[in-house]
């Protein structure tokens, strides 16, 4: 990605479940280094918890109050927030021909709201540049769908996800892409594959996505799995929970307990064949169409890792475990009532 003559304002969108936590840690506790680089990362509330090494929505969060339909608050304020953005992008250093913002939130962009943001930056004399990772199907589905048993309440098992109307598994990658490349030009767009870059993903950003030729000496290292997805074992857990327990809240205090520890219990991290076959049906032409725009790393794939196994999942618990599940939701549920 050049950045540009002009300058440029940078948005990394996710997507959701490709290191963008670890990302935005690297980014915070690197904030210095980058301006002397020419890239202002403007600071966001959340940064001490990044700084830690804890999970964080980005500071992109402002910005995506304003790009987010169904985050927007009264169209006042969501005024406020586009004109508190571009304040912040004029107010930057000299130094900094680059503005870097980051949250997966910021992927769920309008159409609209993006391309009035494009015309304002533009006035501004800079331009919009998008960097969105992907990552092999089957792998983002299990992951998707494990995030969402452990921090959206979801019951359902793996293929009833792949299948469902709602809230299934719909990533709208291509479509997302294109209005990018409409909005700001097919330029505009850098894809990165994440499996290819995953051991180094900080310094990869740096270098290859922001280009930058600054020796980044002074890279923090990132924690392995500053996010990490649940086992299948704590898979069929929390999905007991989610049955049990009515409260959300609660729900989301469960799963990020059960996340903060070492993984527990078997994880086979497979995919059924007949899922794999129904993943190939609707995705192969998105893989060649990502594939086609040489995404930084290497190519998109359908499986990747993923071994396809022939079978059923186990969809139930050992009774033993099952009444130690009742017993938690009981405790949490009383718990909220105290």
């Amino acid at each position: 990605m050049s950045l540009g003559d002009g300058g440029t304002v940078v948005l990394h969108l996710g997507l959701g479940k490709t290191g963008s936590s670890a990302l935005q840690v690297g980014l915070v506790r690197n904030r210095d280094a980058l301006a002397r680089a020419g890239v202002f990362y403007p600071p966001h509330e959340s940064d001490a918890l990044a700084a830690r090494g804890d999970v964080t929505s980005g500071n992109g969060m402002l910005l995506a109050r304003f790009l987010v339909p169904w985050l927007h608050s009264p169209e006042e304020a969501t005024q406020a927030h586009l004109e508190s953005i571009l304040e912040t992008v004029a107010a930057r250093s000299p130094s900094c021909r680059s503005v870097l913002y980051s949250s997966e939130f910021l992927y769920h962009f309008g159409e609209t709201q993006l391309r009035m943001l494009d015309h304002r930056i533009r006035e501004l004399g800079m331009s919009l540049r998008f960097v969105v990772y992907v990552r092999d199907v089957a792998g983002h589905a299990l992951s998707e769908y494990r995030q969402k048993v452990r921090r959206a309440g979801l019951t359902v098992s793996f293929s009833d996800f792949l299948r469902a109307d709602d809230e299934g598994y719909h990533p709208s990658l291509r479509d997302r892409c294109e209005i990018l490349r409409a909005v700001g030009g097919n330029d505009s767009l850098t894809m990165v594959h994440y499996d290819s870059v995953r051991a180094r993903l900080v310094p990869h950003f740096f270098e290859e996505v922001l280009g930058l030729t600054v020796a980044f000496a002074d890279v923090d290292p990132i924690p392995e799995q500053v996010n990490r997805s649940l086992t299948d074992w704590e898979c069929l857990l929390m999905r007991r929970v989610n049955e049990l327990v009515a409260d959300e809240r609660l729900v989301r205090r469960a799963g990020d307990a059960l996340a903060s520890v070492p993984p527990c219990g078997p994880d086979c991290r497979t995919i059924l064949s007949q899922d794999a076959e129904h993943l190939a049906a609707r995705f192969s032409q998105t893989v060649k169409w990502v594939n086609r725009l040489e995404p930084l790393g290497g190519d998109l794939a359908l499986l990747g890792d993923v071994p396809v196994v022939k079978g059923h999942s186990r969809e139930t618990l050992p009774a033993r475990e099952d009444r130690v599940l009742v017993w938690m939701a009981e405790l949490l549920s009383s718990g909220s009532r105290s």
